[in-house]
């Protein structure tokens, strides 16, 4: 619907809610001569007769009243609409729904959530850990504004709005032999007991190749589905791990996180449902997103969503 459309169903609304072309000017804060005008421009664009005239006076036709049932629904919607950005705008309140991995899920985007929650009092908020297919299935039931998860093989007909790489970190205990370099190198890790993500992960296979190539044997008795269970495990002296940054950094005050020379890129996709522009708070928390992850990751839009 074109702008001038849209003004001539505005007159058309106000003359047969307010009765006469008077009060519609009244209402609309314009001349009468200009309803008048723009009645009659939209009798000729719909080719459709809606008033009779006659004695100045306007009688809204057969076609006219069925008309404006659907108008009416449609400027009580867009009314609706008006004063419920007002309210936004002056309590701050909203919504917005998160499905994430536990891998962010778990500590990371809760301190961004909480931060975001502490900036806008009134903002309703949905957060929820699952599994990254889960987390598409809630996409596309567009119960979730937007899902952080692992690359999928299958995104469509999803959005891919942003992407996180990290670096992987290795994590030992405090008195580990190791504990005092800052930078290791696969090597390091010749017969060590190892803690491995479980085996249908993509993050297992690019440690597991990383080792490989170096012709590196470790001592794999250990393995979970999560990495934060395998930074905890190598907190209580269970061995030692390499897992993503930000997961690493979590345990820093509890365990030692020391770089890796070569590491490897860890990838999770920022994903949004089909169709759907990013809502402000997305665009907001991503935002954050970026900033705290400066000097251990970085986050990428995704050309074209």
């Amino acid at each position: 619907m074109t702008p001038t459309r849209l003004r001539e169903f505005e007159a058309f609304d106000a003359v047969l809610r307010c009765g006469s072309v008077t009060r519609a000017a009244e209402s609309l804060g314009i001349s009468q001569p200009a309803v008048s005008k723009l009645l009659t421009s939209l009798e000729l664009g719909l080719g459709l007769r809606l008033f009779e005239r006659s004695r100045r006076r306007l009688a809204p036709t057969i076609e006219a009243l069925r008309l404006h049932e659907e108008v009416a629904r449609f400027f009580v919607g867009a009314r609706r609409i008006e004063e419920l950005v007002q309210e936004i705008q002056i309590s701050g309140h909203g919504e917005l729904s998160i499905a994430a991995l536990p891998i962010l899920g778990l500590s990371f985007l809760p301190r961004l959530v909480s931060q975001l929650r502490c900036e806008h009092p009134g903002l309703k908020i949905s957060f929820t850990l699952e599994s990254s297919r889960e987390v598409r299935e809630s996409l596309l039931n567009r119960t979730a504004d937007v899902g952080f998860v692992l690359p999928l093989s299958d995104q469509s007909p999803l959005r891919h709005g942003w992407t996180i790489r990290v670096p992987a970190m290795a994590v030992l205990p405090p008195e580990h032999r190791l504990a005092r370099r800052q930078t290791l190198s696969p090597a390091d890790f010749q017969g060590e007991s190892f803690i491995s993500l479980g085996r249908t992960y993509r993050m297992r296979h690019l440690v597991d190749a990383l080792f490989d190539a170096a012709n590196v044997t470790r001592i794999l008795d250990i393995e979970t589905q999560n990495a934060f269970a395998a930074c905890e495990l190598v907190v209580h002296g269970a061995g030692v791990t390499v897992v993503d940054s930000i997961t690493a950094r979590d345990f820093a005050a509890r365990a030692v996180v020391c770089q890796l020379e070569p590491t490897i890129p860890f990838q999770f996709n920022v994903l949004l449902p089909p169709s759907a522009a990013p809502p402000m708070l997305v665009t907001i928390l991503i935002e954050r997103l970026a900033k705290a992850l400066e000097g251990v990751g970085e986050v990428e839009a995704t050309k074209g969503a």
